[in-house]
Parts: C-alpha cells; sequence; structure tokens
C-alpha cells in the first residue's frame, strides 16, 4: 500500500506522530513526504523509523532534500 502525504504542510511534530503510528505497520510499503516543513530533525526520526522497520522501503524526494 501507499501513503501519499506530498504537500500537506506537515511538520516536525506532526510527523512525529505520523512515526508513532508506523512503528507497528506491516502494510505501508510507500511513504511520499516530499514537498512538506520537515526540517533535519523530523529527518532524523524517518532514519530512526527505517533502521527499526523494513516495511517502509520507499521515500519519495526526502532523503536527498536534506543531505544537500
Amino acid at each position: 500500500s501507499h501513503l501519499l502525504l506530498k504537500s500537506n504542510e506537515i511538520s516536525d511534530l506532526g510527523l512525529k506522530f505520523l512515526i508513532d503510528a508506523l512503528y507497528n505497520n506491516s502494510v505501508i510499503r510507500e511513504l511520499d513526504l516530499s514537498n512538506n516543513e520537515i526540517t533535519n530533525e523530523g529527518a532524523k526520526g524517518i532514519s530512526k523509523l527505517l533502521s527499526k522497520t523494513v516495511h517502509v522501503t520507499l521515500l519519495q524526494n526526502f532523503i536527498f532534500f536534506f543531505c544537500i
């Protein structure tokens, strides 16, 4: 399944709630968080999520945006 949240003005706080929900995810395979208001702090949360689960396999335009 896909969770497409592109351009939803998601902040780090909103992302924290999303990450908490995704920790036990077994359905979502693609997560698009591009064009949101996520800072480097939020990116660290995504990094922790990916280190804990292999269920989320694709983050479009997210990691590259924060590596610049």
